[in-house]
């Protein structure tokens, strides 16, 4: 495949890029609508705007793992943001919208003659893409632009290195357009060197460089809910119907006194709570705790982006979701930095390097099954010693893999 094909695949798609969208939009979310329109006919003023750095997250994740580096760099710089999602708008605004330096808009569809009339009137001095943003288009037209481009905290599976090495000639025509590669890990280093990337290096990964606190309180969850008095589980990023695995095992329900649901996609909510009646328990929201004058019903349900980091920390033990299903799992890291022990599934090909380096120190543990999870319920009653341990080898772990974000940007201003 060539650029030429990969043009005509994109122009081909857009019908049903369309009617995909125009489905979510009807039956789900309205911001759908504005999404097709920004990516498809997006907005070109007359006087064209330069920018020092754009940086393109694609959703709510890259965009969390980004702030601090967007934070250091707004205060001097005039940036642009492009996210690819209604979540990612969402949040992008909730951050930055009021920053004099900082402007927010959709990343067009990657087909040429978009994104060149996009990049036309948006022009930056540096393009940051934040993981595997690898878009064709979009590169090809920065360049073209002789606009500096990085690829920031990337990371390549072994299956998604097999997509890509499936098309390795077209790949490797993209990759060294691309000025620095910042790569996660090691391994990830190697998969891009065999895909034919240039001026690749290691740097670590921003999202486990954060300051996960400052964001959120805790007072107003700790007053009614106490991990000394109660046994309190957070499942974490839980994805598809994860959820019933652990809710339709009757021992898992009732060993726990609270148990907090953060589904990694908040449109889950409705069939979560569908769930939960079904075994005949009460629910709460988080977002709505604050008005909570009862006892705390045993079901807590995370309806807020960015709250993690502090349920994890009220919490007696977690369980990271996306591992039991063949998703590749979710951030784990989070949960080790607020000091609760830390367990997951099988599925783990998105974070392979670090959930083995965490396994190592001894702060991450890998459970088959609920049931396998179950056992480590009990331990807190039987055995705290050995879960607390894993308290304390994640300390030394987090020690071992900081430092992404000023590496990160010791590049990027060159």
């Amino acid at each position: 495949m060539n650029y030429f094909f990969y043009q005509l695949i994109i122009l081909i798609s857009i019908p049903f890029f369309l009617i995909y969208y125009l489905t979510k939009t009807i039956f789900f979310d309205k911001n759908y609508l504005h999404l097709i329109v920004s990516k498809l006919f997006p907005k070109l003023k007359i006087n064209p705007l330069l920018f020092d750095y754009h940086f393109h997250a694609v959703s709510v994740g890259e965009l969390y793992a980004s702030t601090d580096l967007i934070n250091h760099l707004k205060v001097n710089k005039k940036i642009l943001i492009t996210t690819t999602t209604p979540t990612g708008q969402e949040q992008a605004r909730i951050k930055f919208n009021n920053h004099e330096n900082v402007i927010i808009k959709y990343l067009p569809y990657d087909f040429h003659f978009i994104i060149n009339s996009f990049l036309r009137v948006n022009s930056s001095k540096k393009l940051v893409l934040v993981e595997t943003e690898i878009w064709p288009s979009l590169i090809y037209c920065a360049k073209k632009n002789n606009t500096k481009i990085f690829l920031i905290n990337a990371r390549l599976s072994k299956k998604s290195f097999q997509k890509y090495f499936f098309f390795q000639k077209f790949t490797k025509q993209v990759l060294i357009k691309i000025d620095h590669i910042l790569c996660q890990s090691s391994d990830d280093q190697k998969r891009f060197f065999r895909l034919g990337a240039n001026n690749i290096q290691v740097t670590g990964s921003i999202k486990f460089d954060k300051k996960l606190y400052k964001a959120y309180g805790i007072s107003h969850i700790t007053s009614k809910l106490n991990k000394k008095k109660s046994l309190i589980v957070t499942l974490g990023s839980l994805r598809g119907n994860e959820f019933k695995l652990f809710l339709e095992n009757n021992l898992f329900v009732e060993s726990a006194d609270h148990i907090i649901i953060a589904p990694r996609h908040l449109n889950n909510i409705n069939r979560i709570i569908k769930k939960i009646k079904k075994i005949n328990f009460g629910y709460i929201f988080l977002s709505t705790f604050n008005t909570l004058n009862a006892d705390c019903p045993k079901f807590i349900i995370c309806d807020m982006f960015g709250a993690l980091p502090m349920l994890y920390r009220i919490s007696n033990i977690s369980f990271i979701g996306g591992s039991f299903l063949n998703k590749g799992g979710q951030n784990f890291v989070e949960s080790i930095y607020s000091k609760c022990p830390t367990f997951i599934g099988p599925s783990l090909f998105n974070f392979q390097y670090f959930s083995e380096l965490a396994q190592s120190f001894g702060c991450l543990k890998i459970v088959n099954d609920v049931n396998e999870f179950n056992y480590y319920l009990t331990l807190l009653n039987t055995n705290k010693m050995s879960l607390n341990k894993m308290k304390t080898n994640g300390i030394n772990f987090s020690k071992e893999i900081k430092g992404a974000v000023k590496n990160t940007l010791n590049v990027i201003n060159r």
